[in-house]
């Protein structure tokens, strides 16, 4: 191997300028207890695919690929029973990669389950770092070897013949998790200290700038010692701001890379589902930097569900601006900051009716401000958008203490107190109410005797305030007939504001009667068959005509109306189906005395009507419920 000055290299590295160089000659990589094995499930074959027809300039690349390799020693020629499909795919600089299907031969591998860190806990473990030195392996999966008798797993087919690998190859299911294995055995005492590793990407990190060069070195003589090799022109030394992973890194906090952005801004509007599907994609990635992401995403997301597609892909004006939205939100991104256990985290939730929201919180020493230091954003179920405002509330604080629980549970300082200080913030104060007032009473905690809730009224009234027993207690003037304390709340309380086009009288309360409420009838308007039964309408006094209403015969209680109303209309229908016969002048002379005495005995019996809770039974006060025939604006009646 020959030894030459690298290009980027700091000077201070250089005594490591072997591990940054290529070497002369092909070298395979030892065998390490580590090799790729690739396990079968029982009683499985591997399957051996179809070969695809290559183009000119296809053919000159896989030739040029088969060559090099041959020549390192990566691959060999094969007479292996397995054959994987081989195809190229574009690269950014629109050059061919050739690429192999493996996906035959994953479905029967047994899987390996090591896990890869998670990029949440990467970040999480360069907080409050100075210096940031990055190295990119060279070879990455080649460095590693197939375990002798797995190689003619990998074999694969070619218009140039049948090869097989000695290395292992890009595509198997197993391939990560048995290189983040050996990466982490290589740097097990130096991980989460001084370096984080995911897969060939490494990152080394010091809190303190002297120590940096330390660090690097100590990395460097590592990757010396295991055969492991970087390429120089891929590393980056001794900064202070990195890309690592997707982010932006500097020690002030994390930030979104400039690059991904720029992608995002200068995406076309989608005009199909594969490139929405992208552009999410894409999007979601970043979507711990955005505010309420997923509400912004609802109608974008909408258009990719199954029962909008029956139709074909539609890209409607909502999502539209929903695309627009998020545009504008990516270049208004803020930094977040690397949280601190040290100190206290506050949480902030929000709920709407389609998507639920959350933010973690830090106040930073700089500046005394509070700074985001993660986001969280959720769209909620069908199930779930039936939750009340109290319950979706309550599921994006559960959602938001179990997504960061483990900042949460590790502060030293509850986040609990400053819950309780917004909580009194955003609290609603209750009106300034006054003696005379009129105001609405809920019916929430008032006795009903109806079947069904549904039929309840929300609020009973208008009444009138007698009395302010303290600043959170008023005593109502209630009717004489209802048997409750006129002591309330002021929460069961709703302020009355006056109709300008209802009446402008008072409505006469009704009177109970055996505890059921009944109503003064003030004349009989018409009489009708509905259903086979004899029903009146009623013009209910003290209320305008605009609210007579039909009531069946057996409900109503005013015999003397009823019959000066049938002898004067003897055609209507009355009791026995038709109108009542009426007496000659004669007898009616005759009998008029005997009425009389009839109306004396009867005058002290006042003409009302009680009526069942049916649709008829419509509430009307300071919302409308299903219709406009009860005669008044906070009294129902019930059934008999």
């Amino acid at each position: 191997m020959s030894i030459n000055t690298v290009q980027g290299v700091p000077d201070h590295y250089l005594e490591f300028q072997d591990v940054f160089q290529k070497p002369s000659k092909p070298v395979l990589p030892p065998h390490r207890e580590y090799d790729c094995a690739i396990p079968l499930e029982p009683g499985t074959i591997v399957p051996f695919g179809r070969m695809y027809s290559l183009t000119e300039p296809e053919k000159e690349v896989l030739k040029e690929y088969l060559d090099e390799n041959i020549q390192s020693g990566l691959i060999v020629p094969s007479s292996s029973p397995a054959g994987a499909p081989l195809f190229f795919v574009p690269k950014k600089t629109k050059d061919l990669r050739p690429c192999l299907d493996f996906r035959g031969l994953n479905k029967i591998t047994i899987k390996d389950r090591y896990p890869l860190p998670l990029i949440r806990d990467i970040l999480e473990a360069i907080r409050g770092a100075q210096r940031f030195t990055k190295l990119d392996l060279r070879g990455a999966y080649h460095l590693l070897r197939i375990k002798e008798g797995d190689k003619w797993k990998t074999a694969f087919r070619t218009p140039f013949g049948h090869f097989e690998y000695r290395v292992m190859p890009f595509g198997l299911t197993n391939a990560p998790a048995i290189f983040q294995r050996f990466m982490d055995s290589v740097f097990s005492d130096l991980l989460n200290q001084t370096v984080v590793i995911y897969l060939d990407d490494i990152l080394i990190y010091s809190r303190n700038p002297e120590l940096h060069s330390s660090h690097v070195k100590q990395v460097l003589q590592r990757l010396r010692a295991h055969q492991l090799f970087c390429k120089p022109e891929k590393c980056e030394f001794d900064m202070t701001e990195v890309k690592y992973l997707g982010y932006h890194l500097s020690p002030t906090g994390i930030a979104m890379d400039l690059e991904k952005v720029q992608a995002i801004l200068e995406w076309p509007s989608p005009s199909s589902i594969k490139e929405t599907q992208c552009f999410l994609g894409l999007a979601n990635f970043y979507r711990q930097f955005i505010l309420d992401f997923a509400r912004q995403t609802s109608h974008i997301t909408h258009t990719l569900k199954k029962e909008n597609l029956k139709k074909g892909f539609v890209w409607t004006e909502a999502a539209e601006a929903a695309f627009q939205e998020l545009k504008r939100a990516f270049t208004q991104a803020p930094i977040l900051r690397h949280p601190d256990t040290t100190k206290q985290f506050i949480v902030v939730t929000d709920a709407s009716e389609r998507a639920i929201g959350a933010v973690l919180l830090q106040r930073q020493e700089d500046d005394g401000l509070e700074h985001p230091v993660f986001y969280l954003s959720h769209i909620l179920s069908t199930a779930e958008q039936h939750y009340s405002v109290l319950e979706r509330e309550l599921l994006a604080l559960k959602t938001a203490c179990l997504e960061w629980r483990q900042f949460l549970m590790g502060s030293k300082e509850p986040f609990e107190r400053y819950m309780k200080k917004a909580a009194d913030k955003r609290r609603a104060t209750n009106p300034d109410y006054h003696p005379q007032d009129k105001v609405w009473l809920s019916s929430k905690f008032l006795p009903s005797r109806l079947s069904q809730n549904k039929f309840t009224p929300r609020y009973y009234g208008p009444f009138r305030i007698l009395q302010l027993v303290n600043p959170l207690t008023v005593r109502l003037h209630l009717p004489h007939t209802w048997k409750i304390h006129p002591v309330f709340h002021v929460s069961q309380l709703k302020p009355y504001v006056p109709d300008p086009y209802s009446r402008q009288f008072p409505c006469p309360p009704p009177v109970l009667v055996d505890d059921v409420p009944e109503y003064e009838v003030q004349e009989i308007c018409d009489s009708r068959l509905f259903h086979k039964r004899l029903q009146y309408l009623i013009h209910w006094k003290g209320y305008p005509l605009s609210e007579c209403s039909w009531e069946d015969a057996s409900s109503v209680h005013a015999p003397l109306l009823i019959q000066r109303f049938h002898c004067l209309f003897p055609l209507k229908p009355g009791p026995s189906g038709g109108g009542p016969t009426v007496a000659p002048r004669g007898a009616a002379r005759a009998e008029s005395s005997t009425q009389a005495g009839r109306s004396a005995r009867a005058a002290h019996r006042v003409a009302r009507t009680r009526r069942a809770p049916s649709l008829s039974c419509a509430f009307r006060g300071p919302r409308l419920a299903w219709g406009l025939v009860l005669p008044s604006a906070f009294h129902y009646t019930r059934g008999l």
